[in-house]
């Protein structure tokens, strides 16, 4: 079962409902989710607009390459560190979560692939974790 199968399942979509919000045909989605059909970028925009999520998720590369909320804790900690920073007495575990929360909220609604989402999240973490740690 492929991704797009377990989200329409999930959902409790039939193809006839999903092909109603993409404008298509049943027959359609079955060729999609068989991987008979090319899921072009037209239809990546369209399926990721019916199931409210990115194309990247769509794709599921979100699962592929590591939980965007591990990545950002790690990088943030790192970023932390960098600056000497750490110790929760001076960076309480509400301030750290809080930046994570931002920059996964950040990444989550931006549609970018693997390398972009990752120089984004190490670029966004050094400037927030720079900004935190100086106003203290």
């Amino acid at each position: 079962m492929n991704l797009l199968n377990r989200l329409r399942s999930g959902r409790g979509w039939s193809m006839e409902a999903l092909a109603r919000r993409v404008n298509t045909t049943a027959s359609t989605i079955n060729k999609l989710e068989k991987g008979q059909m090319q899921l072009t970028e037209d239809w990546l925009e369209r399926l990721a607009d019916a199931f409210d999520c990115t194309k990247a998720e769509l794709l599921g590369e979100n699962r592929a390459d590591g939980s965007l909320v591990e990545q950002t804790v790690r990088q943030v900690l790192v970023a932390y560190e960098a600056r000497g920073a750490l110790d929760l007495g001076q960076a309480p575990a509400a301030e750290i979560a809080e930046v994570c929360r931002h920059i996964v909220e950040t990444l989550g609604r931006e549609d970018l692939d693997r390398q972009t989402r990752e120089a984004r999240l190490e670029s966004m973490t050094a400037n927030i974790v720079e900004f935190a740690t100086r106003r203290r």
